[in-house]
């Protein structure tokens, strides 16, 4: 099982799972390797919240952006 930082980590170096991520954000959770409480965070959309659980201070704008694309599809924005 992945970290919400590892995660978020991957998300910041790759754009294919960023772009993944935009388009069906609901498969790219569910095949996330995160604990529960984790894809419950990641699906808010949140990046604040998300930072948090990562334990950074901030996400890129690239990852942000994904975020708010995301949650047009799962309905969190």
């Amino acid at each position: 099982m992945a970290t919400m930082q590892e995660y978020m980590k991957i998300m910041e170096e790759d754009e294919k799972l960023r772009n993944i991520f935009k388009s069906e954000p609901e498969e790219a959770i569910h095949q996330a390797r995160l604990s529960f409480e984790d894809k419950a965070i990641l699906r808010s959309c949140d990046p604040d919240q998300i930072a948090k659980a990562a334990g950074v201070t901030s996400l890129s704008q690239e990852v942000r952006e994904t975020l708010a694309e995301a949650s047009k599809k799962l309905g969190s924005g």
